[in-house]
Formats: structure tokens, C-alpha cells, sequence
């Protein structure tokens, strides 16, 4: 009863257990914020950033890009893309 499991506390979860090297587990969790949360371009930012680490470089780069589809203001989404050579 007392978890929150809202977009915001999931992402946060998130980040947790990826700053305790729990790739897997961080993964999960950011893959569940989009399954509830399918509409937030902070959703489709994060998922992109565990895809990234996990070494999926593709699939990382379409959920940044959707990320810039729900928030064209998501000035993360276009560093990483630049950064990764997406955008130029």
C-alpha cells in the first residue's frame, strides 16, 4: 500500500539501482515506467539511457528519438544523438 508508482518514483527507482550497478533490475523498472507511463518523453529518455548502458545502441536511439516525439523540448534526447553521432 505505501509504494508509489508513479512516473516519477519509478524513474527515480530506476536510477537507484543502476547507480548500485543493477543493470538488470534498473532495466525492468524503466521498461515497466513504459509500459504504464507509454505517453512521457522522460520515460522514452531514461529507457533510451539503460539501453545505452546495456549496449543496445540501436533500440537506445529510437527511444530517444521518441522521447523527442512526446517532448520536442527534451534537450538530453538531442545531446545523446548528437553524442552518438545521430544528429550532427
Amino acid at each position: 500500500n505505501d509504494f508509489d508508482f508513479s512516473e516519477a518514483h519509478l524513474n527515480m527507482l530506476g536510477y537507484q539501482l543502476m547507480a548500485r550497478n543493477r543493470v538488470d533490475d534498473a532495466y525492468e523498472i524503466f521498461k515497466l515506467n513504459l509500459t504504464v507511463f507509454p505517453n512521457s518523453g522522460n520515460v522514452y529518455d531514461s529507457f533510451g539511457e539503460i539501453l545505452l548502458v546495456k549496449g543496445d545502441t540501436a533500440q537506445a536511439i529510437a527511444n530517444y528519438k521518441k522521447s523527442l516525439e512526446h517532448d520536442p523540448t527534451n534537450n538530453n534526447a538531442v545531446e545523446v544523438l548528437k553524442r552518438i553521432d545521430v544528429f550532427k
